[in-house]
């Protein structure tokens, strides 16, 4: 569950391939807006947010300026300032400059709708910036956000296929193979996604999230002394990025020195990471701290978008029971079990049948025992209610 921060995202991802620019009118703007790309591409966005306004204030007839700005606002998480910029970049006319700029237009239209949980609208936008011949070089990233909503809308095949388009391009592409992997766990062919695993860190060996991608495969499937290797591996990793940090707090979490990751993860939260308030959120369920879960988690889900982390779900109904919210439990339990995912089910099934136990609704909670104890006859927990629950509902 790796997330590169939103503000390092659209850092990265920001078009440095910009228009010179000549003439005696237009030469404050132009220092306005090289002084804005500077800043961006130093990961300051909110400075260069403000060049960029001044360059826009100097001359309001540069798209460049325009789709620019947008990228700073999407790096402060301000989206609808950054559709009014793009609104006033796009154009209908048809010549090559206009088609360059209404692909980038697209594919910034396309990142937002992703960051907004809007998968639908994303895909749209990504196709028609990939329908756009012009600037063929910013393809491959577009597709493999393509891919990746692919992903989040479980469309694993159609996502593969995408992923293999990047690779055909360039073989050395660490994160498709990463992602591609995800596409393979998904399908259920862990020998296709174990090869991408490695593959990736083959090619960027330095990289947390390819480290953690591959442990969580092999944890999902039962497979814990893999598991233990892949974790290992990033003992010798170094931290240079704070991206590299917050995966490090990550590593920590996952090896249980619940502690020191708490401590790097707060610090992740404010560099950007969101996904830190996840495992905050974890690691004070695992205390019973669960005011302070149910608050991390909220910040989670404010950021987050649409949650497919069945986790997460299993985390907020723990808050909820503690809480005697039976009814608040038995929603976040349906939404998580709605996942299908096979992590997480035993104790979201107990949690429902002990909160309709606690409704007093017998008959429903029987029912949701005999079911689980059809699929996990093993489990003495359910074997316990499930006899107390006979005996009750026998007596109806």
């Amino acid at each position: 569950m790796i997330k590169i921060a939103r503000r390092c995202i659209i850092a990265a991802l920001f078009s440095a391939a910009f228009l010179s620019l000549t003439g005696c009118a237009a030469l404050d703007a132009s220092s306005f807006y090289k002084e804005g790309t500077k800043y961006m591409q130093g990961n300051e966005p909110l400075k260069a947010h403000e060049c960029f306004d001044k360059a826009i204030a100097a001359n309001p007839d540069r798209a460049e300026y325009y789709i620019d700005n947008a990228f700073a606002c999407m790096a402060l998480s301000d989206y609808e300032e950054a559709g009014k910029n793009l609104d006033k970049a796009f154009s209908e006319k048809n010549n090559s400059i206009v088609r360059e700029n209404n692909k980038k237009i697209y594919r910034a239209r396309g990142i937002i709708a992703y960051e907004q949980g809007d998968y639908d609208a994303a895909f749209e936008y990504f196709e028609k910036a990939l329908e756009i011949e012009e600037l063929q070089d910013l393809n491959s990233d577009i597709r493999k956000y393509l891919g990746a909503v692919d992903l989040r809308l479980s469309k694993y095949e159609e996502a593969i296929e995408v992923f293999n388009k990047v690779l055909e391009k360039k073989k050395s592409d660490a994160s498709a193979y990463a992602s591609r992997a995800a596409a393979y766990m998904a399908t259920g062919d862990l020998t296709k996604a174990a090869e991408d695993y490695d593959n990736a860190i083959a090619f960027d060996p330095g990289n947390f999230s390819y480290y953690i991608g591959k442990y969580n495969m092999y944890k999902l499937t039962g497979n814990e002394a893999e598991a233990e290797k892949v974790l290992t591996a990033t003992y010798t990793l170094k931290t240079k990025t704070k991206e590299d940090y917050y995966n490090l707090a990550v590593v920590h979490y996952l090896c249980g020195d619940l502690k020191t990751a708490e401590t790097e993860l707060i610090a992740s939260a404010g560099d950007g990471f969101y996904e830190s308030y996840y495992y905050l959120g974890n690691i004070c369920v695992n205390r019973g701290d669960y005011d302070a879960a149910m608050r991390y988690y909220s910040l989670y889900a404010e950021n987050e978008g649409e949650i497919t982390n069945v986790t997460y779900f299993d985390g907020m109904s723990e808050c909820a029971f503690a809480g005697k919210d039976y009814e608040q439990t038995l929603s976040l339990v349906e939404k998580g079990l709605a996942l299908g995912s096979a992590e997480g089910y035993g104790n979201l099934m107990y949690k429902k049948i002990a909160s309709l136990e606690k409704l007093g609704r017998y008959e429903e909670a029987y029912k949701a025992a005999k079911e689980y104890n059809a699929s996990f006859p093993d489990d003495k927990r359910i074997k316990k209610e499930l006899t107390l629950l006979t005996e009750i509902t026998e007596g109806f």
